[in-house]
């Protein structure tokens, strides 16, 4: 038995449209959009928050579902978990 929705659910859909078009077609997908992300701010990171701290930021940041619940707590909370040189954060 195959997956749920056999030969003519969604996943299957775009397998064919990807083949049709001759786009390589993977079986997983890799998270490496996010760490890319991370990785090119760690310039600014380390620039606000130390060099310990902003590496430590942007090494949480690449994780890939870490660092998407750190973002969205982050963005929902309004506040950085770890906070820049000169305000407290939560491990002060």
């Amino acid at each position: 038995m195959g997956d749920i929705y056999g030969q003519h659910g969604p996943i299957a859909r775009s397998r064919r449209v990807c083949v049709d078009l001759h786009v390589p077609v993977h079986d997983r997908s890799i998270p490496i959009v996010g760490a890319v992300v991370a990785i090119c701010g760690i310039k600014s990171a380390v620039e606000e928050k130390g060099i310990f701290w902003g590496t430590a930021d942007t090494v949480l940041d690449a994780i890939p579902l870490f660092g998407t619940a750190k973002t969205l707590a982050e963005t929902l909370g309004g506040e950085n978990l770890i906070g820049r040189k000169d305000e407290p954060s939560i491990f002060d």
